[in-house]
């Protein structure tokens, strides 16, 4: 069984807003990828964006600077 780590989950309200960041992520080479929105988290869509936890900063920047849309940001252990 794999170890659980802290892993950086982003969730969206709905599916364009996961989409949207799926691409925006891709055009700026920021870490992740998406994910079925875990067991442990309730958001409006059934998607969330997986990163390593130690990017927290770096991705809370950029969205903000952006103005992508996000529901809330949390490290959880996956």
């Amino acid at each position: 069984m794999k170890a659980k780590e802290p892993t950086l989950v982003v969730t969206f309200a709905n599916t364009p807003d996961a989409i949207a960041m799926e691409m925006f992520c891709k055009q700026n080479d920021l870490p992740g990828r998406l994910i079925p929105i875990p067991g442990v988290l309730k958001a409006g869509c059934g998607l969330a964006w997986k990163a390593p936890a130690d990017q927290e900063a770096l991705i809370t920047e950029k969205l903000q600077a952006h103005g992508t849309k996000y529901a809330e940001i949390h490290v959880i252990e996956l």
